[in-house]
């Protein structure tokens, strides 16, 4: 019998950040959760027992509200088990504890999790949406990689390098500042809603110093200003995260962006990193969606491997949770409506 266990993110015992995850990234670490709290994000963590023995657990983040009400809570890739096997058990147990504090509970099933999960009959009912990371495999030598990058890839390394472009890593605030705007207009432009500038201070100011987060800028080589940039996460088990990237449309013939993966690629492994998690495949056939399959998949080449898996949301109070996502949209909108009226950010 599972027993879940609700606690203030202060109150946490170090012995849940101790499990085993296969997976390698820090979305569930003690590090990177101290990193939401100081961003503003509301936590509660939720540890499960079997015979008075913890297994598992996950932090779970409180969304967008309404009088005071979460919309959502979610975990960030989770639950941490320590048997794959009950990690179907686990979250249920973790969604039945906190169905009367939100309209809807998801989460993103890490690749390993995914079978387990969708055979599971106590998921059943949860709504499910098809995703596909894809895993770069960079425990080869850099010669091998270079001679197997596409011809494409290689004229534009070579391009930026020829005309200049500056790689500078990212250290201050300033260069957090400059890294926001590139990647705030990106999201902007792709119909997201980036995270705020607060968070990206904090990787850079409390993971960066463990090695646990990383940045680059790209700058153009005569004005000097920003022109391209990405955001790394260095997981656990040599594995790190291609988190947050933008780009200035104006100069992409400049080869900045390429670039930066070769820059990320050296910092990478003098790290002693082995996988280089891209992160989702977007579907679809707009521009976008096609253009970042073409540069995540050319990058990757013959060392890609890709791990079909899914998010799953299950809807509190018998709610469809497709209908609570829609509720979500329209209340955010709402809200930056009002805010921009009166001159405010939400």
């Amino acid at each position: 019998m599972l027993k879940a266990v609700k606690y203030k993110f202060s109150e946490v015992p170090q012995q849940y950040w101790d499990f085993v995850h296969k997976h390698g990234t820090i979305y569930q670490s003690k590090p990177y959760l101290d990193c939401l709290v100081a961003s503003g994000k509301e936590l509660v963590i939720i540890g499960v027992f079997e015979d008075d023995e913890p297994i598992g657990g996950a932090g779970v983040t409180l969304g967008r509200k309404i009088l005071n009400f979460p919309i959502n809570t979610k975990t960030y890739f989770g639950p941490v088990v320590q048997d794959t096997q009950k990690a179907a058990s686990v979250l249920k147990c973790i969604a039945d504890a906190i169905k009367t504090m939100s309209l809807r509970f998801s989460v993103i099933v890490l690749p390993e999790h995914a079978e387990v999960f969708a055979e599971s009959p106590e998921l059943s009912n949860w709504h499910k949406r098809e995703i596909e990371f894809i895993h770069w495999d960079i425990s080869g030598q850099m010669e091998t990689f270079w001679k197997n990058l596409p011809k494409g890839k290689k004229a534009a390394v070579n391009r930026a390098k020829r005309e200049g472009v500056i790689i500078q890593e990212i250290k201050t605030k300033e260069q957090v500042s400059q890294f926001y705007k590139l990647y705030s207009m990106s999201m902007v432009r792709g119909g997201l809603t980036p995270e705020p500038l607060v968070y990206c201070e904090n990787l850079i100011e409390m993971l960066r110093p463990q090695d646990l987060a990383g940045g680059f800028l790209a700058l153009h080589p005569q004005t000097k200003q920003p022109i391209a940039t990405v955001m790394l996460l260095l997981g656990r088990d040599g594995i790190a995260t291609y988190l947050q990237v933008g780009h200035d449309y104006e100069y992409r013939n400049l080869g900045a962006t390429d670039f930066l993966m070769w820059r990320c690629l050296e910092y990478l492994k003098s790290k002693g990193v082995t996988i280089f998690d891209l992160v989702g495949l977007p579907k679809g056939d707009s521009a976008r969606a096609k253009g970042i399959r073409h540069f995540k998949t050319a990058w990757a080449g013959v060392n890609d491997h890709r791990y079909p898996s899914f998010v799953l949301t299950r809807g509190n109070f018998g709610l469809n949770p497709q209908l609570v996502g829609k509720v979500s949209v329209f209340s955010r909108k709402v809200i930056e409506l009002i805010s921009s009226c009166f001159g405010s950010k939400p």
